[in-house]
């Protein structure tokens, strides 16, 4: 039990990465696993931890941030479940957490896994740090359980790495030995709970990812812009194929991707997107991508007549928008105005500027075109869009009532 928050880590303004440790019953008043937070008064300070390929179980509340830090969790086994890819929130099957004395914390204590875990093959083995050839008990690292199917991720035909400090199968599970009930870390950990390891000096040399330039983008009418994020500029020194995972936080929940050039949406705003590389051996430094989204600017709208008569009624529907603080030639006047719901374009329009820095846009459109897209009768808010020359949307709504032709 720890007297202050954090049961087995507290990280304030630090960068941290934390690869196959095992967790197990910590306690603490907030954050009984892992608790982000601001050490220092009056200054504002941030921590990026990343936690791979790790087990962090019977810690409820397991992961606390109060500082605004980014924490991701990816293939890891934490109880109750947690955000991010490769995650579980399955039992992971420790042989005997508690040891034969069922006393936490003493020499008999044994967090190896069990044949049933869930946790065997499961993780990820992009993210074992290059030279980590064996686990907490000096075992191979990497050892392929034939009863098990690989849920993991690695490349092709090779042996998939398991959550937590032990790897299944490299040596008997129910030995015991004097473990770490609290934080046993194997294969490699940085920032928080040691790390056996072994193995060679690694000769590959880290990828470096590159997000590409920072973007500005408008939104549509739903004030969400879709957005081609471009890793292309990420390489390896040796040339390896690269795997490419992408992470930003919209609202407090963490959105993740994987691909050289996904296409992702975003709300309006500025986001921060981070990406990270992996050439199969090791990882690369986070780089980053500012994408700012620019909503529509509102405009007026008035349609006429107010009340459209479905059927053989004959009508002429014409739109009004009216945008202030800007100037005709700034319009792109190519493109139609389109009306909503329906996308039906305008068959006619035409502009003019309506006094200082206002213009106005009259725009034509088909009656039994609004009719069919919209079949049932009633109130129907109308939404009628155009476009900036630099991009921009612009849009103004209005109300009209759908009836039957008398």
């Amino acid at each position: 039990m720890a007297e202050e928050n954090g049961g087995a880590l507290s990280f304030s303004d630090c960068d941290a990465k934390i690869v196959n440790c095992t967790f197990y019953d910590n306690n603490a008043p907030a954050g009984r696993g892992i608790i982000c937070r601001n050490a220092y008064d009056n200054v504002t300070a941030f921590s990026y931890v990343m936690v791979h390929n790790s087990i962090m179980w019977n810690d409820s509340n397991n992961i606390d941030i109060t500082d605004g830090s980014q924490l991701f969790v990816l293939y890891s086994a934490v109880s109750g479940g947690y955000p991010g890819p490769g995650n579980i929130g399955l039992n992971p099957n420790f042989a005997n957490p508690l040891g034969w004395d069922q006393i936490l914390g003493t020499s008999d204590d044994n967090l190896r896994i069990l044949p049933s875990s869930p946790c065997i093959d499961a993780a990820q083995n992009y993210a074992v740090p290059a030279g980590i050839t064996t686990d907490r008990d000096g075992s191979v690292r990497f050892f392929d359980d034939i009863n098990t199917p690989d849920t993991g991720l690695g490349n092709l035909f090779d042996p998939i790495v398991d959550m937590g400090a032990y790897e299944f199968g490299s040596v008997n599970p129910y030995q015991d030995t004097n473990d770490v009930p609290d934080c046993d870390c194997g294969g490699g950990g940085s920032g928080g709970g040691g790390g056996g390891g072994g193995g060679s000096t690694p000769t590959n040399q880290a990828p470096v990812a590159n997000a590409g330039p920072d973007q500005l983008m408008f939104a549509w009418i739903n004030n969400s812009a879709q957005v081609t994020l471009n890793g292309t500029g990420s390489y390896d020194p040796e040339g390896a194929l690269l795997n490419y995972s992408w992470n930003w936080i919209v609202g407090g929940t963490t959105y993740m991707t994987t691909g050289v050039t996904p296409v992702i949406l975003l709300p309006v705003g500025t986001h921060t997107i981070n990406l990270i590389v992996g050439d199969g051996q090791m990882l690369s430094a986070v780089d980053q991508v500012q994408i700012t989204v620019i909503q529509p600017m509102q405009a007026s709208l008035t349609m006429f007549p107010g009340s459209i008569q479905r059927g053989e009624c004959s009508q002429i529907v014409y739109g009004i928008i009216n945008i202030q603080q800007t100037s005709l030639s700034a319009i792109d006047l190519t493109q139609p105005l389109t009306l909503y719901p329906g996308n039906i374009q305008a068959n006619y329009q035409s502009a003019y500027a309506s006094g200082a820095n206002s213009v106005g846009i009259i725009a034509q459109f088909e009656k039994d075109q609004i009719t069919a897209a919209n079949p049932s009768n009633g109130p129907l808010g109308i939404t009628v869009i155009g476009k900036f020359l630099t991009g921009q949307y612009f849009a103004g709504t209005d109300q009209i009532m759908i009836v039957d032709c008398p």
